[in-house]
Parts: structure tokens; sequence; C-alpha cells
């Protein structure tokens, strides 16, 4: 959950033209957080580009909805009290 959290961060951050301020935090996080975080600023994957989502209850929806999915799936294992 906090790479999502970090990854809307960065592309609401890029979007707005925040590149130095998004480095600043880059140095101030755990360093793999960190490291992801400049090396997603440098390579400009196509997901940057998507709009940030309008507000938290949209943004909870929809990550209850990949959790799902990927929990059909069998690639994570969600406890009964989500």
């Amino acid at each position: 959950m906090i790479w999502m959290g970090l990854a809307d961060w960065v592309r609401a951050g890029l979007q707005q033209g925040q590149d130095v301020l998004l480095r600043r935090l880059a140095y101030r996080l755990p360093r793999s957080l960190g490291e992801w975080l400049l090396h997603q600023m440098g390579a400009r994957p196509p997901w940057v580009s998507l709009p940030v989502q309008p507000d938290l209850a949209h943004w909870r929806q929809q990550l209850a909805e990949l959790i799902q999915a990927l929990s059909r799936r069998g690639r994570i294992h969600v406890p009964m009290d989500f």
C-alpha cells in the first residue's frame, strides 16, 4: 500500500512540475523507497501520465478492487477481516 500511495504522490507531483521537491523527498525517504522514486522520475513510465484520482474514497475503492482481483487470481492472500 505504501508503494501505491508513493506512486500517486509521484504522479501528482510530476504532473504539477514538482520535480525538485520530489527529488528532495526521495533523499528523505528510506533508501529503497527513495531509489524507487528517483528511478520512476528518470524513467517516466506510462502510468505517470494517467490522471490523478479525484479523492481518497475513489482511490480506496480502486485499491479494494485491485486487492480483490489479485486475491481471486491467487496472487495474494487477503485476511477475512479486510
